[in-house]
């Protein structure tokens, strides 16, 4: 991702990649992630690294936003207005009403 540096804010924070080497934070940065019918305001660490995608929503992110996220079947899982909704990796959002199971 392309990102303004003066939209950051400066951190003394290292990272540690992928590859296990540790990385220096460049910054903080929050932005509006729009996921299906809800917007989350999401605070991320942007680190100078070349990677396969832009970024990766961590656990404070999950807790905050109240998501259950599965890695196995590659999506994430919330309740908007009293609707489920799923949305799945590289496919259009499904959303379901009346869900007879109930969830926490």
């Amino acid at each position: 991702m392309s990102v303004d540096p003066s939209h950051m804010q400066p951190i003394m924070m290292m990272a540690r990649a992928y590859d296990g080497l540790p990385r220096q934070v460049v910054g903080t940065i929050e932005i509006k992630l729009v996921m299906g019918p809800q917007a989350f305001l999401v605070t991320l660490q942007v680190i100078d690294i070349h990677l396969f995608y832009s970024m990766l929503l961590g656990m404070p992110w999950i807790h905050s936003a109240i998501v259950v996220a599965s890695s196995l079947h590659q999506c994430l899982k919330y309740i908007a207005n009293g609707v489920l909704v799923t949305i799945k990796a590289k496919e259009i959002i499904s959303m379901v009403r009346n869900v007879a199971v109930p969830f926490i």
